[in-house]
């Protein structure tokens, strides 16, 4: 069998038709002094923990046992390794005065954790068929595989579908996962499908819990930040409050002001009685980060002003006033490409107000923002988070290997920022060459570029999403597009991207190609003006 069972709860049939009805014994991260709005779990909730090692992962499941005994709980801990763990689960029972049967251990088959996709309704099947879902709690311990991380993931699919079999039978999961797996960042992006996500970090010999976000019984915890510290067991107890959770709570007593330059009574519109105008940025700014929790901002963007400041300016606000604080980007007289926009959105904006928008349009939109939070995880560093956010500057011809490896950067920078980039496979017409069809390629930005194998051509279109690529075709080429492909397949979800450029790379290696850069970097030098170095 794919899964093993070591422990059964006793009378497992008998706890199987418990009444949704019947009481919740509830489960709490085994943490020592961590309050409970950090460490209580709802419910049918599904959580994720991450720390700095596996060695460091046991202990915490050990903890976390240990208070569900405490209480009372019915427990399932399930791991690749379920067999290693049989002897301390007993002792743990023993110690609590428990029957070994009160902690369920369920191994987890390797091919479960290597092909989630195929193998996670298989895994949920056996759940239910060891009575699993009776339990107040399942502990998924090193299992981090069956979320299905991979940047080529498109919506961490398995993570949906695990929160709703936890829901459904009420039934509250937690997964305790290394993160030497790199996958705090992943499950940052899908935030919305956890309702908790902690981790543990080391900086210069000092340890961190930090909350992304965090539901308890009455109370949503937001990026907060606890001192830890380890004793020789490697069990964690908190030191204090790195950051006052007050302002992370809901409830702020200034949700209902708008801080602004900009002034509707400009355009013949009475002043809202809520909104405060600044008369420069400077002002505004000061103002925002001193004294506002869950207020409104809006920033003005100008024609003249360089897009990194004003991204600089959403990044400063972001970190210095958190999650609450609804940050409004402005257009005045020039208007923000799609790239821009969702940049912008990733430095911590929360909408954008088009030029073009009818002023009581715009305070329909700010009023329908009172209460959204901003779920995003913020590195504080600005340069570096702004870096992370731009594609390298690849454009025009690749061979097919290299046209692989820059599209999966340009896809890292896609997942992080939630830019819609494609790959638009090209069918050429039988009579069109596939040289035509490239010296006919005329990219005009940045993270446009083009390959081919031996039968189609391959065209990546970094910040494009699917319904521009109709438009983008007739500007890209200098021949008709009809003259030189019989169709096109857009390639839109990132894990058939994924799947594309690895039959890209196949295809190079193993099958062959043409490799049309001589030429086509002749045909270009052929088309730069001698006088002004620009293309003719």
């Amino acid at each position: 069998m794919a899964f093993d069972m070591f422990g059964l709860f006793s009378s497992r049939e008998q706890k199987a038709e418990r009444s949704i009805l019947s009481t919740y014994v509830p489960c709490s991260i085994g943490i020592e002094g961590l309050p409970a709005e950090a460490a209580e779990m709802l419910q049918g909730g599904l959580y994720a923990v991450t720390l700095p090692s596996s060695q460091a992962t046991t202990p915490l499941a050990i903890d976390t046992l240990t208070n569900g005994l405490q209480q009372g709980s019915r427990l399932v801990l399930c791991s690749p390794h379920a067999q290693s763990l049989v002897a301390p689960m007993s002792a743990l029972a023993r110690d609590h005065e428990q029957d070994s049967s009160a902690i369920a251990l369920m191994q987890i088959d390797s091919l479960v954790l290597s092909q989630p996709s195929r193998n996670i309704w298989d895994f949920l099947e056996s759940l239910e068929a060891q009575k699993a879902q009776s339990a107040d709690c399942i502990i998924y311990l090193n299992a981090g595989g069956l979320l299905a991380t991979e940047v080529r993931s498109s919506n961490l699919r398995q993570l949906g579908i695990l929160r709703e079999w936890h829901r459904h039978h009420r039934c509250t999961g937690v997964f305790i996962m290394a993160e030497e797996t790199h996958i705090w960042p992943v499950l940052v992006r899908h935030s919305k499908e956890l309702d908790g996500l902690a981790g543990l970090m080391r900086d210069d010999n000092r340890m961190t819990w930090r909350i992304n976000h965090w539901r308890a019984s009455n109370t949503v915890l937001e990026d907060a930040r606890y001192g830890m510290g380890s004793r020789q067991d490697g069990r964690l107890f908190t030191l204090g409050l790195h950051q006052q959770p007050e302002n992370n709570l809901r409830g702020a007593e200034d949700a209902h002001r708008v801080l602004s330059c900009w002034n509707p009574a400009r355009f013949g519109q009475s002043t809202p009685v809520n909104w405060e105008i600044f008369d420069d940025t400077a002002e505004l700014m000061d103002e925002v980060t001193k004294t506002a929790i869950a207020a409104t901002v809006i920033l003005d963007h100008y024609e003249m002003q360089a897009f990194e400041v004003l991204a600089r300016q959403v990044h400063k606000l972001r970190i210095a006033c958190g999650r609450r604080l609804k940050i409004v980007i402005h257009e005045v007289d020039d208007t923000l490409n799609y790239q821009q926009e969702m940049q912008l959105y990733y430095m911590g904006a929360t909408r954008l107000l088009r030029r073009d928008l009818e002023i009581s349009e715009c305070f329909r939109v700010i009023s329908s923002l009172k209460g959204q939070w901003f779920w995003r995880v913020i590195e504080p560093d600005f340069d570096q988070f702004f870096a992370s956010a731009q594609p390298t500057e690849s454009v025009g011809y690749q061979t097919p290997i290299d046209f692989a490896i820059t599209a999966e950067e340009f896809m890292r920078v896609s997942t992080n920022t939630n830019i819609d980039s494609v790959i638009v496979r090209l069918t050429l017409r039988s009579d069109c060459p596939h040289l035509t069809a490239l010296d006919a390629f005329r990219p005009d930005r940045p993270g446009i570029f083009i390959t081919n194998d031996n039968q189609y051509l391959y065209l990546f279109l970094f910040a494009c999403p699917a319904s521009d690529v109709d438009t983008l075709m007739g500007k890209l080429f200098k021949m008709e597009v009809g003259s030189l492909f019989a169709f096109y397949e857009i390639i839109v979800l990132a894990n058939e991207i994924g799947q594309t450029l690895e039959k890209i790379r196949y295809n190079a290696e193993f099958v062959g190609y043409t490799d049309y850069s001589e030429h086509l970097s002749q045909a270009l030098n052929a088309r730069i003006d001698p006088t002004t170095g620009s293309l003719l």
